[in-house]
């Protein structure tokens, strides 16, 4: 992945390429195949250009009118939802060291 992404990033010319270097990424997930794809991309991408990635997933929980404070259902999500977040991006820089997804 790291070489196709050499090759795309060489065929702009010098300028172009210093033009659009992104030093801060932001990859959304939503845990998919597409996604681990798209932040294994997002890694070789900062690693080239001495970037930095982070990646983000939001959790959005039914919520009732009737109740005006969380329940422990909603925290219980929230602690689920950072969990899997933690094991997505360590997941990817496991698979970058270690040269795939």
């Amino acid at each position: 992945p790291a070489e196709d992404l050499k090759i795309l990033l060489n065929a702009f010319v010098e300028g172009a390429y210093k033009q659009f270097a992104m030093k801060n990424i932001l990859v959304p997930t939503d845990f998919s195949q597409a996604a681990k794809g798209a932040f294994q991309f997002a890694l070789d991408l900062a690693e080239l250009q001495g970037g930095k990635v982070k990646a983000v997933n939001v959790y959005h929980p039914e919520f009732d009118q009737e109740t005006k404070w969380l329940d422990s259902s909603f925290l219980d999500g929230v602690g689920y939802a950072k969990d899997r977040l933690s094991n997505f991006v360590k997941e990817g820089l496991d698979a970058a060291a270690g040269g795939g997804v």
